[in-house]
């Protein structure tokens, strides 16, 4: 199968995994092509910043695989999606586990900003838009939703697979948040994150935290990390995001906002085996920090398995056999 790749350059860095050469290799091997030229099959990356997907490139006959790039579970382009030369719909970060959800509960608006929602006061709910009902995705559409690699495996991500990490070396910060805290034109964003920059401050009574709502060069973040405990994540515009996999890659046990409901690759969301889950509102942070701090050196295998995930993800043979069983399923519909 030989697969025309058609994206923007501001998103080469999403590509670096599937387009490495020993990746190539790999995929020639199954008789998996790439090209910039021409195809059998369109493969077209974008994102909304970068739309591509356009009625010329519909009407050139050919099967057609769009691959999103937002950050969310979100089906962001929802009348591509519906469109039968469409065949495909790659999520590249992540998917809702149920894809029903998708038409029976809200497709504006994203899945985690509705659990905002739940959690939310009368007061705050005034300033947070209500995720909308909307049931647009057809039901055809629904089955094409794949997901392939999240930003685990980007351009980013590459330095920390490299990283030479000492399980056994003393860390001296427990608890660990690096990140944007307001943004303005995203209320229910803000609400959530300052919500655990607020339990977090509550924690430096006891423990030893290092938080900060500023941007720091990597690195500065990057030694950071190897000193760190427990890095707590919360969501953003998605629920996958960067710091999920630095702080693995590094060491460090991650706590995050339930992730039950995405589908995701590399999976590092199985409660107490990759992290530990906490409430959206962050209110049991504490006990699951406690328990962390109590158990860490029993707590060593997990974070040795958890980083063998996403470097095992890495091999090129890996990326290809995946990529593989995606491309293959074309011929079935």
């Amino acid at each position: 199968m030989k697969i025309r790749l058609i994206y923007d350059k501001s998103l080469e860095h999403i590509l670096f995994a599937l387009v490495r050469p020993q990746t190539l290799k790999e995929l020639k091997e199954r008789d998996i092509e790439l090209s910039l030229l021409d195809g059998d099959v369109i493969l077209v990356l974008q994102d909304n910043r970068n739309v591509i997907l356009n009625e010329e490139i519909l009407s050139w006959g050919k099967p057609i695989i769009l691959w999103e790039r937002n950050a969310s579970t979100k089906v962001e382009f929802v009348e591509a999606v519906n469109d039968p030369r469409v065949v495909m719909y790659i999520k590249g970060q992540a998917a809702l586990k149920n894809r029903d959800l998708y038409d029976t509960l809200f497709q504006k608006d994203k899945y985690h900003y509705k659990l905002f929602w739940d959690v939310a006061s009368k007061k705050e709910r005034k300033h947070m838009r209500l995720p909308a009902h909307s049931s647009v995705l057809i039901p055809e559409a629904k089955k094409k939703i794949v997901v392939f690699y999240n930003d685990g495996l980007w351009q980013r991500a590459y330095p920390y697979s490299r990283l030479k990490v000492d399980f056994g070396a003393k860390r001296k910060t427990d608890v660990w948040f690096v990140g944007k805290v307001d943004r303005q034109e995203q209320y229910a964003y803000t609400f959530h994150r300052r919500a655990a920059v607020r339990r977090m401050e509550k924690l430096e009574r006891k423990i030893k935290t290092h938080i900060s709502t500023s941007k720091i060069k990597q690195p500065e973040y990057q030694k950071s990390l190897l000193t760190a405990k427990i890095v707590v994540s919360p969501w953003g515009f998605g629920e996958v995001c960067w710091r999920d996999f630095e702080a693995v890659m590094s060491g460090c046990v991650l706590i995050k906002p339930c992730m039950d409901f995405v589908e995701t690759w590399p999976d590092i969301f199985v409660p107490g085996q990759t992290y530990f889950p906490c409430k959206p509102d962050f209110s049991d942070l504490k006990v699951v920090v406690d328990y962390i701090l109590s158990s860490w050196k029993q707590l060593k295998g997990l974070r040795r398995h958890v980083r063998k995930i996403v470097i095992d993800s890495w091999k090129p043979d890996v990326i290809a056999q995946r990529f593989q069983s995606i491309v293959e399923k074309i011929s079935i519909r």
